[in-house]
């Protein structure tokens, strides 16, 4: 779900130590468990996640993060924006 994207992210901020206030940079790679789900739900992402970028891209560096989302891994990278 749009609700258990937004977790993973926010547990990826924190462990960043990024302030609550901060606003990110956001890139996932592309995956089919997630691509649709992130193009219908994009606004609902970016706002609860202050997002002011979200890039859904072919591939991330090995420096990404690994996520469980929907039984998959996705990677995901996120920067202070």
């Amino acid at each position: 779900t749009a609700r258990e994207r937004v977790i993973r992210i926010q547990h990826l901020r924190n462990d960043q130590d990024l302030e609550v206030t901060d606003r990110i940079k956001l890139r996932i790679e592309q995956h089919q468990a997630v691509s649709t789900a992130i193009a219908q739900f994009e606004d609902y992402i970016c706002a609860e996640v202050l997002a002011s970028d979200l890039q859904v891209v072919a591939a991330l560096p090995s420096g990404a993060h690994a996520v469980e989302l929907l039984d998959d891994t996705v990677k995901i990278q996120l920067e202070k924006a």
